[in-house]
């Protein structure tokens, strides 16, 4: 259970040391959210078709 522990805790715990480099991300994806969400789409739809097949 501590192994357990240690395991979920620790994302939690790198995020925290690297905040400053996580609001830069997400204020990139904030003024990029149109471009990011076409972009994934484009790559669902070409998922989706290379599953079909």
């Amino acid at each position: 259970m501590l192994f357990y522990s240690i395991g979920l805790g620790i994302p939690f715990v790198i995020s925290v040391v690297l905040m400053e480099k996580l609001k830069n991300i997400f204020n990139f994806i904030k003024k990029n959210y149109g471009i990011i969400k076409k972009i994934s789409g484009l790559i669902l739809i070409i998922m989706g078709i290379y599953v079909m097949f």
